[in-house]
């Protein structure tokens, strides 16, 4: 990578590392645990400078790690807004193949950005609540009668 790897420590039968990095000023600890089956790390800030509370942290968020494995979901949660991109660069694909046309890719690429990514964004997309879901209905419905899409003269 393009970081050094200091104060390491070794827990969960050694297949569970934390540690700080050097060039990060704020001395916080990061947990990293080796991907299953696949290349890479899973890594994680702890958001703590104090190890005892990094190594507590790690422990419980490797243990959640092997949960979400043994139940069949994604280990670590996407973004709406990094679902979104993923869908979107599909779609790009779609249409360079000549399966989509690019009026159908813009038309999609506007909703997303105007109402998915802005109402839901940054939210993982696992957490996302039914009433959320609904919320975001609503909100839809009204954008243009009271929301900000009120104050548009036309609408394209």
């Amino acid at each position: 990578m393009g970081f050094s790897r200091t104060n390491i420590t070794q827990l969960a039968g050694n297949r569970l590392q934390i540690y700080n990095r050097q060039e990060l000023a704020n001395d916080w600890w990061t947990a990293r645990t080796r991907k299953i089956n696949a290349d890479g790390y899973y890594t994680k800030s702890m958001n703590t400078t104090d190890k005892a509370i990094a190594e507590t942290n790690a422990v419980v968020w490797y243990n959640n790690l092997l949960v979400r494995i043994d139940q069949g979901y994604v280990p670590v949660s996407k973004t709406v807004n990094q679902i979104c991109d993923l869908y979107l660069k599909q779609m790009k694909k779609e249409v360079a193949r000549g399966d989509r046309s690019q009026r159908n890719h813009d038309d999609y690429e506007i909703v997303v950005d105007k109402f998915i990514r802005e109402y839901f964004g940054k939210k993982q997309i696992d957490r996302i609540p039914t009433k959320d879901v609904e919320n975001f209905i609503i909100w839809r419905q009204d954008y243009y009668l009271t929301g900000k899409g009120a104050a548009q003269k036309t609408v394209t």
